[in-house]
């Protein structure tokens, strides 16, 4: 039961920092937003949009990203660490 317990309560600290996260930072997300997200370079950045991990929105010489769609991105490679984890 106390792996379970553990288990909700990281579910619920991370939505709680979702939550954070859309209150701190607008709908459309600059490179260097994403960057302060993921704790990366901007290099990083340009280079995940690059491999087809990010998606973004190509704004004339910069790219632009939606709030929503890298943070589902955030979600899914915390979720995947989980797993790793887990076995």
């Amino acid at each position: 039961m106390g792996a379970s317990a553990s288990t909700e309560e990281q579910k619920a600290f991370r939505a709680q920092a979702l939550e954070e996260i859309r209150k701190s930072y607008p709908p459309i997300l600059t490179t260097a937003h994403v960057a302060e997200l993921m704790h990366c370079t901007i290099g990083d950045v340009r280079d995940k949009v690059h491999n087809g991990e990010l998606s973004a929105v190509k704004w004339g010489q910069q790219f632009r990203f939606f709030r929503e769609e890298v943070l589902a991105a955030l979600k899914d490679v915390l979720e995947g660490e989980e797993e790793v984890a887990g076995d």
